[in-house]
Formats: C-alpha cells, structure tokens, sequence
C-alpha cells in the first residue's frame, strides 16, 4: 500500500479460490459431465479479508501494521452480506476429484507470478476461451481470487 494504511474486513469469511486453480477443477468436472450445482474452492478452512490481506503481507515481506480491522457493519452497504460465506466442495468426493491445494499456497503461487510481472499463465487463459460448459458462475472477493464459487453446471456435456 505504499507505506499508507489500508482497511480490512475482521469480521466476514469467505473461502478464497484461485482462478488458475477453478478452471483446471471446472474443465475435470465438464468431463465427467456433473450435473448440478458444485461448489469449488480452494482448500483450507476460509478466512477473513483481514486474514487475507495480512497472509498477502506476510508472503511479501509488507508491514502488517499498516492494516487496519474494520467490522463489516462499518460499512453500511446497501445490501445485507452473510457473515460466514465459507464453501465446501463436498460433491467432488463422489467425482473422484481430490480436494484443490490450500489456498495460501495458490495464493503464494499468484503473489510470485505477479512478483516477476505476469498475471495468469497463458495455459489459463487459453483454457477459459476453450471452454463454454458453465450456464452461470458466480463469485466475489478482491481479483485475482474469488470466494463464494458456485457453479451451476449445463445439462450439455463439454465437446
């Protein structure tokens, strides 16, 4: 941040998802033609945005000082967010998918990446222009990680 504080939210979890990591997991999932809605996401118990912003500190060597807490209701935002939005991904266990890496080491992963100057690696996005099996894929959390992941997967199999 530059030496000035920032603010994060102490008090409302998500579960933070790597893209990269999302669009390997959703192109298995097309090939197994699932049906259904399927909630993916990294691994690991969740965290706050607090927890999130300090972990991005950490891993880069930043004052973590320079984070300030804020409780979610500081905000007033025009519309009511849950206070837990922590996923599972119960259903891949019966996909025969083993559960995606923490996400601190995805995110540890994003943080090098970008560190040498890049974004997403051009695997990943040639992978997301060749896939259209999704009918609609919601998310929010700060890019390029997203939280709240949930997938409602077409009734048309991936060709």
């Amino acid at each position: 941040a530059g030496g000035k504080k920032i603010t994060a939210i102490s008090d409302s979890f998500g579960t933070p998802t790597y893209p990269v990591d999302l669009a390997m997991r959703l192109r298995e999932i097309a090939e197994r033609k699932a049906k259904g809605v399927l909630h993916v996401t990294n691994d690991g118990p969740g965290t706050s945005f607090l927890e999130f912003g300090t972990t991005v500190a950490e891993i880069r060597r930043y004052d973590p000082d320079l984070i300030e807490a804020v409780s979610v209701d500081t905000l007033h935002r025009p519309a009511p967010r849950p206070d837990n939005s922590r996923l599972a991904s119960l259903r891949l266990d019966e996909l025969g998918l083993a559960p995606l890496r923490d996400w601190k080491a995805a995110l540890e992963e994003f943080l090098e990446l970008n560190r040498k100057g890049g974004t997403y690696p051009p695997f990943f996005i040639r992978h997301l222009e060749k896939n259209h099996a999704l009918t609609s894929c919601t998310s929010s959390f700060a890019d390029p990680f997203v939280s709240m992941t949930g997938v409602d997967v077409s009734s048309e199999p991936l060709r």
